[in-house]
């Protein structure tokens, strides 16, 4: 969830008046599901306690990222006078 509070407070130099906006301007409410974490298996991730060379070798596996999916929506409520 992510709410984005926004006042503004605005002066009119020729008319010599005020004006002053408060409300949320973004309602964000979303879910995030991780599909595959590289470094989630610990087995995988250990050094190797007898070889120098494998554990400081180039590892493929390393440029593979996590990968996420995330669906969200953004909700405006009520009359905004910012939006």
């Amino acid at each position: 969830m992510k709410v984005t509070f926004q006042k503004e407070d605005i002066n009119y130099q020729t008319s010599q008046t005020n004006a002053s906006f408060t409300d949320f301007t973004r309602n964000r409410l979303g879910l995030k599901y991780l599909i595959y974490d590289p470094f989630k298996n610990e087995e995988r991730n250990k050094p190797n306690l007898l070889s120098w060379r494998a554990n400081h070798k180039f590892k493929w596996s390393n440029l593979l990222p996590a990968v996420s999916l995330y669906a969200g929506a953004t909700f405006v409520l009520g009359e905004n006078p910012i939006t």
